[in-house]
């Protein structure tokens, strides 16, 4: 894989990353102003419980800067968008951040209180293992390369085109 991957391809990946930071934040300023500018007490009551009162709080602005702030900061650079290690870090802390997220969203409607145990670590793990399994699966029946392709050349092909 290593052989196809050039510069141009990871400054791709990088703004497309960066792109997805701003889609999330897009999409969680459209979901928070109708509550907010309509005021409507069932879901304030939602808000308030994740952004204003602890523990979740904290959590809340992590989610913010794992899912927005650090990446979109971070991709600014051109040169950070070209290195494998910074752009893999980034996509990192990006999923910790989706996680996070949906502990935010769920777990404040069953108790006040943070509480990661055992059994959610195990859940999580088993969630990943599972999603890890799938995708090893999928791409051994569908390469993301193209296997036997005479025309594909890898990392010289496709200049020129556009």
């Amino acid at each position: 894989l290593e052989d196809y991957l050039d510069d141009n391809k990871y400054h791709d990946m990088g703004k497309m990353l960066q792109g997805f930071s701003l889609f999330w934040v897009y999409f969680f300023f459209s979901q928070f102003l109708p509550i907010w500018y309509a005021n409507m007490p069932e879901e304030t009551l939602f808000v308030i419980a994740r952004v204003k009162e602890e523990p979740y709080r904290t959590l809340s602005w992590a989610v913010m800067t794992c899912c927005f702030i650090f990446p979109f900061i971070a991709l600014v650079p051109r040169t950070n968008k070209i290195m494998k290690p910074i752009v893999v870090f980034i996509a990192a802390v990006s999923l910790t951040g989706f996680w996070l997220e949906k502990y935010v969203l769920i777990v404040p409607s069953l108790s006040n209180a943070i509480d990661i145990g055992f059994t959610q670590i195990l859940v999580t793990l088993g969630f990943l293992g599972a999603f890890v399994a799938t995708f090893l699966i999928f791409m051994r029946a569908f390469p993301s390369i193209p296997v036997g392709d005479p025309f594909f050349g890898g990392k010289s092909s496709g200049h020129g085109g556009h």
